[in-house]
């Protein structure tokens, strides 16, 4: 199983044009760190393919699993990023279908799948996380894969008369002739949302492959003809079925058989854990599987209002696991934002991805695979949205528009200073935050409505070029208010931002992260259990907390959601305000030619005053500044 590696290649209509052997393993070369232990290129100068692969090894170590790799039968050739977790029963499956193997890679498998049922019968029947580019020989098309849940990140665009495609973007900035033009738009929406969402990069000639598609991909010498084909949609599973009285156990015994098929690996692994819920299921199941100890790692923050390492130490020692912790501090942080816009080659602006940084660098030099708890909101309804956006949703179908606008002006009339004085009052961490989420949400005419608004950053995007992407919809479907944000999440936010984090972050070290949760058979069942029996009481994840009270004391999980997070808005204000204001001066932010620098300026004001809290709205604006900063973009 070759598990995380980096992939790229080209398909040329300029058979004259440069080597592609040597263009595509520069490409592969870019993404060393995502497989530093081998790389391979394979080349039909007469077909103008190449494909170029860099290997982590967590199975079959021996160079019997290398990429490029080509099927028995000669059609295919693939390059393979990801893991397919059920291949060994495919493989005894296909075995009984004649095809013999001469290693234990799942690559070798999946071309085997290929072979004897095509590739999108055979992606049905693969149980994993994917990105994958498979060259047909016999029809000269290339196909570019993404796993169901997107797991797996693939870009793709053009470059001259080349399609390149790669694992991430800085494989494409190594090619001649590549134009580092912003597109407006993927800049508008960075600045809504703090990460570019699919299918947009922010590169105006490439596109991010949307998860559970296909790109199938054919030159006729003059130009090249892109078809896209879903083959899975999260929409096919619909909340319309009764649940059985045997949920509880149907979704555990789902889940530990993802968190079981995710601990095979030849080399030595472990799991993030932050004490909450999500984390705490994953490494209880691990425990279950394993033979000796978990190792388990955590980032613990010196603000005690967002802290979670006691938690987590108190549930590492009950459940018995070999436990890591490391105190996050301002100067740690400051090290880790300067590796930022490489590591993301995107803008990208969840501060979160800072603690997740440095715990992935602890991880790694003990472990090389981490399972982790990401996706565990999405699936079971654990957001706070889920909970109350259906409620101010309500409200918006109640009282009228000009009632609930003088209400959120009069919840922004008080100083920001002011409302987290009187949550430090009350225990109520962020309250100025809060508040000021709440009033942007309560204009909302609609469940929809209410998800954006609680979901954007600026409530008006500070770009000078660029404009909203048309309103989002649901065709066809009729979900109750909690299910349509749990959707929206799983569909947008989970794909773009949580797994890009994550992807990149642990990457950037050679660490495999696997996430049990977001196996497609319990995201599948999950989907078609209806929203009420998701919330009890007025709290989500009612089915996962009760598998988790069959493993930790209640008494010893129940407490407020914090979530991985930083004491962003102080550091900004202290260690971080001489970097942020070198990156914030008018004549930075008017040299980009995207940004409206009064907006800004003014977010910067207001937030060093304590009038406001921006630390969300001035984290993308940073972050946008410094990835400009570094690849020198223009529109």
């Amino acid at each position: 199983m070759p598990a995380m590696c980096g992939l790229a290649g080209l398909l040329t209509r300029d058979m004259a044009g440069p080597p592609l052997a040597s263009l595509a393993e520069g490409m592969a070369n870019a993404l060393a760190h995502r497989g530093p232990d081998s790389a391979g290129v394979w080349c039909d100068d007469r077909a103008g393919i190449a494909l170029a692969h860099r290997r982590l090894s967590v199975f079959d170590l021996s160079n019997n699993g290398r990429q490029p790799m080509t099927s028995t039968s000669g059609r295919y050739v693939a390059i393979f990023n990801g893991a397919i977790y059920n291949f060994r029963h495919l493989a005894r499956t296909l075995a009984g279908a004649g095809f013999k193997f001469s290693s234990s890679s799942d690559t070798e498998v999946m071309l085997a799948a290929f072979d004897h049922w095509g590739v999108v019968e055979a992606l049905a029947k693969f149980d994993g996380m994917f990105a994958i580019a498979v060259w047909d020989n016999r029809e000269r098309r290339l196909s570019l894969i993404r796993d169901r849940v997107g797991k797996k990140p693939l870009y793709y665009g053009h470059v001259g008369t080349m399609l390149a495609f790669a694992s991430e973007l800085k494989a494409v900035l190594t090619l001649p002739g590549f134009e580092r033009k912003i597109d407006p738009n993927a800049a508008h929406e960075f600045f809504r949302f703090g990460y570019v969402p699919s299918p947009f990069s922010i590169y105006r000639d490439f596109a991010k492959l949307p998860p559970g598609h296909i790109a199938e991909i054919k030159s006729d010498g003059q130009s090249f003809k892109i078809t896209l084909q879903s083959y899975w949609k999260r929409s096919d599973f619909k909340p319309d079925i009764a649940p059985p009285s045997e949920l509880q156990a149907k979704a555990k015994t789902l889940l530990s058989d993802a968190v079981a098929a995710r601990m095979v690996a030849d080399v030595p692994l472990g799991a993030f854990l932050s004490g909450g819920y999500d984390s705490t299921a994953v490494v209880a199941l691990m425990q279950r599987h394993a033979s000796t100890p978990v190792r388990t790692f955590t980032v613990g923050s010196i603000d005690p209002a967002i802290d979670e390492a006691a938690h987590a130490r108190a549930v590492a020692h009950h459940l018995g696991t070999d436990h890591t912790e490391l105190r996050l501090e301002p100067s740690a942080a400051l090290g880790v934002i300067e590796d930022l816009p490489a590591i993301y080659d995107e803008p990208f602006a969840d501060e979160s991805q800072i603690p997740t940084i440095l715990v992935a660098r602890m991880a790694r030099r003990q472990v090389t695979v981490a399972l982790s708890g990401d996706g565990g909101d999405e699936v079971f309804g654990g957001y706070n949205r889920h909970r109350l956006g259906p409620k101010i949703a309500r409200a918006s179908a109640l009282a009228p528009s000009v009632i609930r606008s003088g209400l959120a002006w009069m919840l922004r009339a008080p100083s920001a200073h002011l409302w987290d004085a009187i949550g430090s009052m009350i225990g109520q961490s962020h309250m100025a935050e809060r508040v000021d989420k709440f009033a942007q949400a309560l204009p909302a005419s609609d469940a929809s409505a209410v998800y954006d608004r609680l979901t954007t950053r600026w409530r008006q995007a500070p770009t000078t070029h660029g404009s909203d992407s048309p309103p989002w919809h649901d065709p066809g479907i009729d979900r109750e208010a909690g299910d349509l944000m749990m959707y929206r999440d799983f569909v947008g936010y989970l794909p773009d931002d949580i797994l890009v984090k994550v992807d990149r972050a642990t990457m950037s070290v050679g660490l495999e992260a696997r996430a049990p949760f977001l196996d497609h058979r319990l995201v599948e069942f999950m989907a078609s259990v209806p929203w009420a029996a998701k919330l009890e009481g007025g709290v989500g994840k009612k089915i996962l907390r009760d598998i988790v009270h069959t493993h930790v004391p209640k008494t010893l999980m129940e407490r407020p959601k914090v979530g991985f997070d930083v004491p962003l808005g102080s550091w900004l204000r202290g260690p971080l305000k001489e970097w942020g204001s070198t990156l914030l001066t008018r004549q930075a932010l008017d040299s980009s030619g995207v940004i409206n620098a009064e907006l800004i300026t003014q977010a910067w004001t207001e937030h060093q005053s304590e009038n406001a809290n921006r630390p969300h709205d001035l984290w993308a604006a940073l972050m946008f500044q410094a990835w400009m900063r570094r690849y020198n973009a223009s529109l």
